[in-house]
Parts: structure tokens; sequence; C-alpha cells
């Protein structure tokens, strides 16, 4: 049986799904850090002499730097997505590593820095159609504040609701959200009804779900309320393009120029998009369910080799193919 260190941020846990599949791996410690304060020196003690088999980070990439002079046994990664990307030059240092890249951009971006990295997609079971309100009689909107912005992003947020005829809108200040998050009052604003809530409020009670600005990635809470029914509005990113097609599955704006190009949305619309949303979580979450044996194999490092769905290595074994054939028929 292995022993495990699984070791994240507070306010961007790995997701259970996730957190199954490395449980089923052996006997597990999971360790959760603050994204405020520094590495706890008890880790590093405790790190230095560690009896571990595996190392896994998920999206802490600022604790991994921590650690790495340590050369931890058998480390794996999954990058930190949801925040400006590091250069790939800076990756270099790790390629005693393995990562799991949770979208493709990011994964190829991996490789050309000669890491080992796998790629896979991360889809929430999804809820069943039959319960699930497409068409609510007032559209609602829920929104999760991160980051030490002194109300940047709430603001933003606020303006989008106004522009796309959003009335309600739910938000939930995250604990290292700053002391500005404390001062956050519930009320009209900008014609919007804010209301500061200690919850993330369900798909139930919320049929609209903001990523949060400005464009940093992946935000998996996202790709969660697409399990859940639920309309994600979306910055512009190439990770959730993985994830979201614009106008289909999802709703995309430019954070620079917010206001720019958004569609009308009236019921119809929204529930257009938001079953489109459901299918593509149900497709993925199918994927996710036959790619877990090869996550849990590769965490193991048992040896077995697996086929990929990565379209750039489908294309490369494509070619060899070809070359193949060219030889065995010249």
């Amino acid at each position: 049986m292995l022993k495990l260190c699984l070791v994240s941020i507070n306010d961007t846990p790995p997701p259970e799904g996730f957190v199954k599949v490395v449980r089923g791996l052996g006997e597990v410690a999971e360790l959760s850090f603050s994204r405020s304060e520094m590495l706890d020196e008890c880790f590093l003690g405790e790190a230095k002499k560690s009896s571990f088999d595996r190392h896994i980070f998920w999206q802490a990439d600022a604790l991994v730097r921590s650690v790495q002079p340590l050369a931890l046994a058998r480390t794996f990664i999954v990058p930190d997505i949801s925040f400006p990307p590091i250069a790939e030059a800076d990756w270099r240092g790790f390629v005693s590593c393995r990562f799991l890249a949770l979208t493709r951009t990011q994964h190829e971006a991996l490789q050309r820095t000669g890491c080992a990295s796998s790629h896979f997609q991360y889809y929430l079971e999804p809820l069943p159609v039959s319960t699930i309100d497409f068409r609510p009689k007032t559209p609602t909107a829920r929104f999760v504040d991160r980051e030490r912005t002194n109300g940047i992003n709430l603001k933003m947020i606020t303006t989008l609701c106004r522009a796309l005829g959003i009335p309600s809108l739910n938000v939930l200040a995250s604990p290292d959200a700053g002391p500005q998050a404390l001062e956050l009052r519930s009320g009209p604003s900008e014609g919007v009804d804010v209301r500061i809530v200690t919850t993330l409020p369900s798909q139930e009670e919320c049929s609209i779900h903001f990523s949060s600005p400005p464009a940093k990635g992946l935000d998996t809470e996202s790709i969660d309320a697409m399990a859940n029914g639920c309309l994600v509005i979306s910055p512009d990113t190439t990770a959730m393009r993985d994830y979201m097609a614009p106008s289909t599955s999802g709703i995309f704006y430019d954070p620079v120029a917010p206001l720019a190009c958004l569609p009308e949305l009236d019921q119809d619309k929204i529930a257009a998009i938001r079953r489109a949303a459901l299918r593509k979580a149900s497709f993925g979450h199918l994927s996710w369910a036959q790619d877990r044996a090869r996550l849990a194999s590769i965490i193991a490092d048992d040896g077995s080799r697996w086929g990929s769905g990565d379209y750039s290595a489908a294309f490369t074994s494509a070619i060899r193919h070809a070359a193949y054939n060219r030889l065995v028929h010249a």
C-alpha cells in the first residue's frame, strides 16, 4: 500500500473525484495551506525526512517551489491554472516531476520544456436533466470573489449583470479576499440586487455562475457549475475554451472590455445554453470516468502503457504509421 501526501491551497481544494482516485491508491495525508501564508515550516521539516511514496500538489505552485530543493520522491504536480501562468523556462527545474495538466494548452507548454506531462479533463458527475428547471421565472447569478481587488471584480460582475439583464447577484467572499470583503454589504448596486452570502448557493437558487475575473485560466468551480446545469459566464481564456464553446455551452467576455460583444439573453437563450452545458459536462464526465484508471496508473507508476486521447499524441502516431507504411511498401 502506498503512502501519499496530497497538498493544496485552502480556497482551491482538489475536487472529490480526484481525491477519490488518490485515496484508492493507499493511505493519504491531506494538507491544506492558506494562499496568504508561507509554507509551514513543520511541513518542510517533515518533508525532509518524509516516508511518503508520492507527493501530489494540487494547484499549489508556490508550495512546490519551496520544496523543490528537497527533491521529494515521486512528485506529481497539477499546475495552478487559476492564476497567471508560470513562464515555460521556470518549469525546466521540475523535469524530474510528473505533471497532470487539466488543459491542453498547459500540457503542450510543459512538453515543450521537456517536462513529463499527462493531459486530463475533469468533470463532476452531472445532475439528472429531470431535476433542473431550465426556465426559472427570474434569472439569479452567483459569484465567488477570491481576490484582493478592493471591489474591482465585484464592480465588473455587477456591470455585466446589468448589461445582461440579470437582476440579482449572490456574492461569496473568500476568506483570503482581504479586509475589503468585510466591507461588502447587501443591497442594490447599479440596478442589481447584490446579496453577500456565507455559502455558495445551489443551482436551484442561482441558474447563472460567473467565473472570477480577470482572465486567469481554468476555474474548476465553473466546470462544476456546468455539471449542475448553470449558465457559466467566464473571462475568455484558452483554458476555459477547452471546456466551453462560446455562446453555445457558455458565454465569454473580454476582461479588458467586458461589455463588448455580449449576447442578448432571454429565457430561451439561457435555457438553450444551460442544456448544452449540461450535455458537454455529461460527455466530459464519461471521458473522465474512463480516464480515472489511467490517472491512478500514472500516480502508482505501475508500468502500464496507456493509449492517449490527446490530439497531438494521436497526430504523432498517425505520422509514424504513415512513415512505417511507406517503408514497408517501398
